[in-house]
């Protein structure tokens, strides 16, 4: 058995698998960083890090924002 599994079976369904994630923060940056470079297919239709940037933009001088921690940082340089 491996001392540290990055999966487990469902406890009440033995068809489903739980990832295990040991660095939530780093995993979510890696995900989001992935996500603005390029796009992905979910079989119905195209995911695509375009909508980050038009609320970045949308929002960059409002006082009140959706995206309450999205800087410049956060969206990659348009050329």
């Amino acid at each position: 058995m491996d001392p540290c599994p990055t999966a487990v079976k469902h406890p009440l369904d033995d068809e489903r698998v739980i990832f295990l994630s040991f660095d939530p923060c780093h995993i979510l940056k890696n995900v989001r960083s992935q996500f603005l470079e390029r796009e992905f297919t979910d079989g119905t239709g195209v995911i695509s890090g375009t909508l980050v940037q038009k609320l970045y933009e949308h929002q960059k001088r409002m006082t009140l924002k959706l995206g309450t921690n999205l800087t410049r940082k956060h969206v990659p340089v348009q050329p």
